[in-house]
């Protein structure tokens, strides 16, 4: 946790794209597509409360089922409709808590940080060579 509270993530931002975003195994992407869709088609008209509802039998049932950007759809489509049902599904939260530390290492790894860091090792060396 950073010195300015945890860093606030979303399923839908670049970096949970990098992460979670790869395709699933070519036999069995097309499967994973039409539950997807299925999914999506059943949740297009429900309600916040409804969502939340049924979120820990979507976690178990469906969320473990699915590879890399299929399962980043599912975690968008709860995000974007019932962002609290997320806290009752144990996967996509595993999954947010990733999300979350690799947000804190992406900023380690920022171009400003690893100038300063780069920066620091050389000062460090030069007082070595000194001392």
């Amino acid at each position: 946790m950073s010195a300015e509270g945890p860093i606030q993530v979303s399923f839908q931002s670049e970096l949970a794209n990098v992460l979670f975003g790869s395709a699933a195994d070519p036999t069995r992407e097309r499967q994973e597509v039409e539950l997807v869709q299925r999914f999506v088609d059943e949740v297009a008209s429900a309600t916040s409360l409804q969502i939340f509802k049924i979120a820990p039998y979507v976690d178990a049932m469906l969320v473990p089922h699915l590879s890399g950007r299929n399962r980043l759809a599912v975690a968008k489509l709860i995000e974007t409709r019932s962002p609290a049902a997320i806290e009752n599904m144990p996967n996509l939260r595993r999954q947010r808590e990733h999300l979350r530390r690799s947000a804190e290492f992406a900023k380690i790894l920022s171009p400003q940080a690893l100038e300063l860091m780069i920066a620091a090792l050389q000062a460090d060396a030069k007082h070595r060579k000194g001392a």
